[in-house]
């Protein structure tokens, strides 16, 4: 009887983690179902972006061809830079991008450091304006901001000296002071994120600055900020990338000269420079269907200098979000 009941046991236990392999192994078939899903529907518009770039012409009017050209070309990317105008509108993007990007990051950085360490009165209800500022569409202040820059007259003094008000239009320093303002674009999310990061570290790092006889801003500059270094790159890669493919704007401040958002208007316009590079007449039909693979380049080649960027700072930007701060 007692080998019976343990036999009867034992086949219980076998049951049970039978029945539990079973469940995790279907629980893992749904979720590798779910991501090879997910990482398609991302990855797919890539893929067919980059075939679609060293993608021969010819290849068009082939009907065996669906995704992987036959001929492969690099003819389409010099087309794409040529429409694009890729050198000068590379150098304005990427000066306008870096520039503002130290601007704008340094001045929250201080302000976050403000409200996260320093008591003053109405210092929740200014924050609180500071979040909401990241809620605002950029479409809203466009005009504003326009009117702004274009009669740029701060306490008539511009008007006193010259006789009429400064034209701002075309040049950098409508993203300059937007950034040094803390005006530019989310920068209400990063002096959210600078607040939570310095206010999660001791306040004992400040004590020993002060007994070593350190200012605010030594200890600033010294002390708090390298311990924020990982979130310090998290914000730089979003304000990067945000400013880089800013299209509102770089728009309204940013008429006359080349830059990425908007030289992608001229991949609808194909020059007769380009029309010889490819071999097509100037009023060949076979023109119209040219555009995807124009298109295609154009967008693969002002991605690179950013995806670039990112593969080297995404160890730092997935730490700095992990660590982003939730405390507080």
């Amino acid at each position: 009887m007692l080998g019976a009941k343990a036999l009867l046991k034992l086949d219980g236990t076998s049951c049970k983690r039978a029945a539990g392999k079973g469940v995790a192994l279907l629980g893992g078939i749904i979720k590798a179902v779910f991501l090879f899903g997910f990482c398609f529907v991302i990855l797919y518009p890539v893929f067919n972006m980059i075939m679609k770039t060293v993608m021969d012409k010819g290849d068009l009017l082939d009907n065996t061809v669906i995704f992987i050209p036959k001929d492969f070309t690099f003819e389409n990317i010099k087309a794409a830079a040529i429409t694009l105008n890729y050198g000068k509108a590379l150098a304005n993007t990427v000066a306008i991008t870096l520039s503002t990007t130290g601007f704008q990051v340094l001045s929250c950085m201080m302000v976050g450091y403000g409200f996260a360490r320093h008591e003053f009165k109405g210092r929740n209800i200014l924050f609180s304006l500071v979040i909401f500022t990241a809620m605002i569409p950029p479409q809203l202040l466009e005009i504003p901001y326009f009117k702004a820059f274009r009669f740029f007259n701060p306490l008539g003094i511009p008007a006193a000296l010259s006789g009429e008000p400064f034209n701002l239009i075309d040049s950098y320093l409508p993203f300059w002071l937007l950034g040094i303002t803390c005006m530019g674009i989310k920068n209400g999310i990063f002096i959210y994120l600078f607040r939570q990061s310095f206010k999660n570290l001791p306040v004992e790092l400040e004590e020993a600055g002060t007994i070593d006889g350190c200012n605010s801003i030594r200890i600033f500059f010294r002390i708090m900020i390298p311990n924020i270094t990982t979130m310090l790159v998290t914000v730089l890669l979003f304000s990067v990338v945000w400013q880089y493919n800013d299209v509102t704007f770089t728009r309204t401040f940013f008429v006359s000269n080349p830059h990425f958002s908007t030289a992608y208007r001229n991949l609808y316009n194909i020059t007769d420079h380009v029309k010889e590079l490819l071999g097509y007449a100037r009023d060949d039909v076979r023109l119209t269907i040219y555009y995807p693979l124009l298109k295609s380049a154009g967008t693969c080649i002002m991605m690179a200098p950013l995806i670039v960027f990112y593969l080297v700072g995404q160890k730092f930007f997935v730490q700095g979000v992990e660590r982003s701060g939730i405390v507080g």
